[in-house]
């Protein structure tokens, strides 16, 4: 890859980190400003790492917690009742040491009947009333926000 081109991906890493965070920041400003919203489970905050050194990552986060789970390796820091967990694929962190075997047993699971359903579920709770625009009307502007588009009844499109 060549350096003009590591730079721009740099470049555009860098601002969909920043749009990320300000997303974040507007859907808190949303739910400071709507007590009525319930307040989504931040339970875990996750992000994916990618090339960062896990040892600087890990300064920064200190104090932090280390994590092994399935075929990651987690730094876990804990703000309050939310954590965020920076992970690495295990394989890029750890050394992996056979040091045994084990014999796994067949199991054989037994047969059983499983419903098969759809849920069907109304559209009249997205639009409360008349003034919510058809989904056709939305518009993302140069940030990724969401826009509606006006309609100007005064314009003849007729040409």
């Amino acid at each position: 890859m060549s350096e003009e081109s590591q730079e721009e991906q740099e470049k555009q890493l860098s601002e969909r980190r920043l749009l990320k965070i300000n997303d974040m920041r507007a859907v808190l400003d949303f739910l400071e400003s709507n007590s009525d919203v319930p307040a989504p489970y931040f339970g875990t905050l996750n992000a994916f790492d990618h090339g960062g050194d896990p040892s600087e990552i890990a300064r920064m986060l200190s104090p932090c917690e280390k994590i092994h789970e399935g075929p990651y390796f987690m730094l876990r820091k804990k703000f309050g009742s939310v954590k965020f967990d920076v992970n690495f694929s295990r394989e890029s962190v750890c050394e992996r040491v056979v040091i045994g075997t084990e014999e796994i047993p067949e199991k054989i699971i037994p047969a059983s009947i499983r419903e098969i359903v759809e849920w069907v579920c109304s559209d009249s709770i997205l639009k409360p009333d008349d003034d919510v625009p058809d989904e056709s009307e939305w518009q993302t502007d140069e940030t990724g926000e969401l826009v509606v588009a006006e309609e100007d009844s005064d314009v003849d499109t007729a040409g």
